[in-house]
């Protein structure tokens, strides 16, 4: 239940820095990934021993839902992502190549999955889905964002850049300018 709320703002926040991609698409695939982590948490409501026929159907909604879900939104934000990597680097982050085609593996692997409902592949995609996660969650850590534009640099690729930065912010602090 936990990982299917957390899910949730981690999508809204990768829906905001994949750009050069239309808003209704990135606003849609937002909606669904929504749906899709409540389902995922839905998975861990408890059964209720006196109704297990609606319980049963239930998680069995709840199962699909988030399986499917998350496999089908990987697809689609790993085609995002090749999108966003094609603007000037100065508009915003670039996710590299091979989460955009491990993304597309765990639908090609979803795909194997639904003809044959071989049982290790579903075990197998539902891992690829966590580290997918996992990988993607790291590298956008690993990027220090602002709300302006420019250049975005891991922290250790420029630390001159880091230190002249840290050094100006201390100057502004001593300068004791009011808002007007």
């Amino acid at each position: 239940m936990v990982g299917g709320i957390l899910l949730i703002p981690f999508y809204v926040y990768l829906e905001k820095v994949l750009l050069n991609v239309k808003d209704n698409v990135r606003g849609i695939t937002t909606a669904v990934a929504i749906f899709t982590n409540a389902c995922v948490a839905g998975v861990g409501v408890p059964p209720d021993p006196r109704n297990i026929a609606v319980f049963q159907a239930f998680h069995a909604f709840v199962s699909i839902g988030g399986f499917l879900g998350s496999s089908i939104l990987i697809v689609f934000y790993s085609i995002m992502m090749h999108r966003s990597s094609k603007p000037i680097k100065s508009q915003g982050p670039i996710f590299k190549k091979y989460l955009v085609f491990f993304g597309i593996f765990i639908g090609v692997l979803l795909t194997i999955f639904l003809i044959t409902r071989y049982n290790m592949l579903e075990w197998i995609v539902g891992a690829l889905i966590v580290f997918w996660v996992l990988i993607t969650a790291i590298q956008g850590i690993s990027f220090k964002f602002s709300k302006t534009h420019g250049i975005y640099y891991k922290k250790s690729q420029n630390p001159e850049a880091m230190q002249l930065f840290k050094d100006q912010i201390q100057i502004l602090d001593h300068l004791e300018i009011s808002s007007e």
